[in-house]
């Protein structure tokens, strides 16, 4: 089931920044609003990244709010491997996929973000698709976007995208099919068993122009990855098509591929599968040196329509992926409170120690400012920590110059920076928004259930309450749906759901936790 909300996608390359507003829960997803804004000069003496200046002004130029954001991270940059794990079992499939990958790399994990897609499940084992970022880049990018004020809900990617477009709208899936998306920057091969992505492989010289220049080469490169996935992945059906996204009609590319692989060749427009409100992006204009007016560059093959299908994976459409995960997880909200409380604490001493030492050069004329001086820590003390027993219970006697209440200011700062830093790890690898959202669609039908709101409590455990809201627009089915639900490997029902009647309108309320 897809999930109707406004999801914003953010991509960010070496010279621009790329916006979009897109509406899901449709049978397509919908192009609100969508902007592109250059990106001007470099980095200033004071390291200030030029990158987030062009992402606050395109989010400042989207007419549209969204529920959320989501950063594009571009396929071309990606490690991908098809791994065997020898366990079953989602939870310990996830934390098994970094120590099976890690011997296939050339550099240490630690410097990729990691996810990955369940292919099949075989003799006991879990076969996946294992893709990793570099976090180098995925850092860029949330750097820019936290600098302009957003903080992203997940990072997807591209080739994905795509490939939910490309399934949004066929019933009918079966076998093999290899999909070839063409890109700005190169294409990626996504080769699908039924519905689900069992490879994929960037490929950063297989561009338009090479098309046109030596199509013979860009047909080789293809079928050379097509056949040694069917070689390793033992596949025993032939291949049912081949399908470019992002290419107008190439006769010599459809005849060499239809002809080294065996297999029909298809063309597919992506932009068709979208539907706009807009149908020309706006243009965040820049100024040159000379003074003229520049426009921001024009839009590459699949570009807009990668964006769009992000946002449509991302809400239960398709395959996707999230990379925002571990060390690169939305921080804590309790960050922050330390610091403040450190600031406080080092204001109160401050003044503090000043007090003092002009008390100690004349202190019988300097008695009433010492007393101010404790009345003004005791008031810092009550404002940063008002829930102590301690500030609840008055100020202490013989407190001369705050020396008693500067104690308990520091007894009280070094048990709060303590209880912040024990991090409960296990919150590290709890299920995203997005994930929830996925696992709902996945569980939940359409046709039979109209998700209205969905709460997912704070909590520091890796266990979540998450309350689920809606319609039944075929209350017969409820109970098989929930049973559906019952059988979801991150979300656990707990408790009886109620039901009621209201206006006409059967809704239901059920409660789970992750």
């Amino acid at each position: 089931m897809k999930v109707s909300a406004k999801i914003g996608v953010i991509q960010i390359l070496e010279d621009r920044v790329r916006a979009c507003v897109v509406q899901t829960g449709g049978a397509a997803p919908t192009m609100l609003d969508r902007i592109e804004t250059p990106i001007g000069g470099s980095t200033d003496e004071e390291g200030a990244d030029p990158a987030v200046d062009a992402v606050w002004n395109a989010v400042r130029g989207l007419s549209s709010m969204p529920n959320c954001y989501v950063l594009s991270a571009s396929s071309l940059d990606s490690v991908v491997r098809v791994l065997r794990i020898p366990v079953k079992g989602a939870r310990r499939v996830a934390a098994a996929v970094q120590f099976e990958l890690e011997p296939y790399l050339a550099f240490p994990i630690e410097e990729l973000a990691v996810d990955h897609l369940p292919i099949r499940e075989v003799e006991g084992q879990t076969e996946v698709l294992a893709v990793g970022m570099r976090r180098a880049v995925l850092d860029r990018g949330l750097a820019a976007l936290r600098g302009a004020g957003v903080e992203p809900e997940g990072i997807g990617l591209d080739a994905l995208g795509l490939t939910a477009l490309w399934l949004c709208g066929r019933k009918q899936v079966k076998g093999l099919n290899a999909l070839v998306h063409f890109q700005e920057r190169g294409a990626t091969l996504v080769v699908l068993a039924d519905r689900h992505v069992a490879f994929m492989r960037p490929m950063a010289d297989v561009t338009a122009a090479s098309v046109r220049e030596a199509p013979r080469v860009v047909a080789r490169e293809i079928t050379n990855l097509v056949r040694a996935f069917l070689t390793l992945s033992r596949a025993k059906e032939p291949l049912a098509g081949v399908h470019v996204t992002g290419l107008a009609p190439d006769p010599d590319l459809e005849g060499m591929l239809g002809e080294s692989l065996n297999a029909p060749v298809a063309w597919t427009d992506l932009s068709e599968v979208v539907r706009y409100q807009e149908k020309k992006p706006k243009s965040a204009r820049k100024r040159s040196a000379e003074g003229d007016v520049e426009e921001a560059a024009e839009a590459g093959p699949n570009v807009w329509e990668s964006l769009a299908g992000m946002a449509f994976s991302a809400a239960g459409g398709g395959p996707a992926l999230n990379f925002r995960r571990g060390e690169l997880a939305p921080r804590n909200v309790l960050q922050g409170v330390g610091g403040l409380a450190a600031f406080t604490l080092a204001m109160a001493a401050i003044l503090c120690l000043s007090y003092a030492g002009y008390c100690y050069v004349d202190y019988t004329s300097n008695v009433q400012r010492i007393e101010r001086a404790g009345e003004e820590i005791w008031r810092l003390y009550t404002e940063a920590f008002p829930d102590s027993p301690d500030a609840q219970a008055g100020r202490p006697p013989m407190d001369i110059g705050g020396v008693r209440t500067l104690a308990l200011m520091r007894r009280d700062f070094d048990e709060h920076t303590k209880q912040s830093s024990e991090l409960n790890t296990a919150i590290l690898t709890r299920p995203t928004l997005l994930d929830i959202l996925n696992e709902i669609s996945t569980h939940l039908s359409a046709d039979k259930i109209l998700l209205t709101e969905l709460r997912v409590r704070s909590s520091r455990e890796r266990s979540q309450q998450v309350s689920i809201v809606g319609e039944l627009t075929d209350p017969g089915a409820f109970e098989q749906e929930l049973e559906k639900l019952r059988q979801s490997k991150v979300l656990k029902v707990t408790g009886e759901p109620t039901i009621s009647q209201r206006q006409g309108k059967t809704t239901f309320t059920i409660t789970a936790s992750t």
